[in-house]
């Protein structure tokens, strides 16, 4: 049979590698969502940091002022040993939330999400899903004639398997 360059040859069922892209495509999504997560956590930790620094400060100043009172008498020891403790826990707050930044940065690898190697290679694992599915359909590489055809409509396909032979005409 005399075939065009582009002509199909076979088709194989497509279903398994229909499924495959599928999956890969969902996994690539997966992958970009949970990068995007990453970068939205450093924002929500630096945040967290901000937040604890003021009210580090503003324990800080409340400590301070009652310290400055406890010598006058106007407050008592247990006023006073109440801000010392705010102010020792605001200094632990901030210690977290610095060490909850620390850990969220250490989540990102680049300048943008799309970068992540998660992301790189769930969109690797994408693209060849792709491109078995494309693979289903086998087209005549040259203009020529079939001169061997090893296989029938229904049959399984191992991979690999010479399927047949297109000769070109100019070659014949």
């Amino acid at each position: 049979q005399f075939v065009k360059r582009g002509d199909t040859l076979v088709v194989i069922d497509p279903a398994d590698a229909r499924l495959a892209a599928a999956q890969a495509e969902a996994n690539f999504n997966r992958a970009l969502s949970r990068s995007r997560q990453y970068y939205a956590n450093v924002d929500g930790a630096e945040a967290a940091v901000v937040a604890r620094e003021a009210d580090l400060e503003r324990a800080k100043i409340d400590y301070e002022r009652r310290q400055a009172l406890k010598t006058t008498g106007a407050i008592s020891g247990d006023e006073l040993s109440t801000a010392r403790n705010a102010f020792d826990t605001a200094r632990a707050n901030l210690t977290v939330a610095e060490q909850n930044l620390l850990a969220a940065k250490a989540l990102i690898t680049g300048p943008e999400p799309e970068k992540n190697p998660e992301v790189l290679a769930a969109a690797a694992v994408r693209d060849k899903a792709k491109l078995d599915l494309e693979r289903t359909v086998i087209r005549a590489p040259i203009d020529g004639i079939i001169a061997r055809s090893a296989i029938q409509i229904g049959q399984h396909v191992d991979i690999g398997a010479i399927l047949m032979s297109v000769v070109p005409l100019q070659d014949a």
